[in-house]
């Protein structure tokens, strides 16, 4: 049987850690920052504390990092699912994995130019860096590199 977990806290969590502040991810959320901090220390105090939550932050310490840094994909992977299985089946979609930086550097100021060319394809973006791996749900990706990539399977 599965555990469940408490998602609310989780999803406060990685947000607060992603932002930076419990008043980031409040604002994200659409929630307080005290809402936040609340969130975060329930599903930490109720989870063998896996990582540190207290002051202004959370993920401020070495396993809160690596925890939110594999958080951010999945829950950019979920959002993908969902905008995918609910979509209108006229509606065609195309979900560009990409770093970040190049995301907002150079793909996203140049979306409303292809959004005038192909206004029937709905562009997702999805984020996870340069340590995650291409995502099953992606359409294609983009990585920096020198072309050297492993063959996959």
């Amino acid at each position: 049987m599965r555990r469940l977990l408490f998602l609310n806290g989780i999803k406060a969590f990685e947000a607060a850690a992603r932002s930076g502040s419990f008043a980031g991810a409040g604002a994200e959320l659409n929630v307080s920052a005290a809402a936040v901090s609340r969130m975060v220390h329930l599903w930490s105090s109720g989870s063998r504390r896996p990582v540190r939550a207290q002051g202004k932050q959370a993920g401020d310490d070495i396993r809160g990092r690596a925890y939110q840094s594999g958080l951010t994909p999945i829950f950019d992977a979920l959002a993908s699912l969902t905008a995918q299985v609910t979509a209108p089946s006229s509606v065609r979609v195309l979900t560009i994995g990409v770093g970040p930086t190049f995301a907002m550097k150079w793909l996203i100021p140049r979306l409303a130019d292809f959004r005038q060319h192909e206004p029937d394809i709905d562009v997702r973006i999805t984020t996870g860096g340069a340590a995650a791996p291409f995502g099953d749900d992606w359409s294609c990706g983009i990585k920096l590199g020198d072309g050297e990539w492993p063959v996959c399977g």
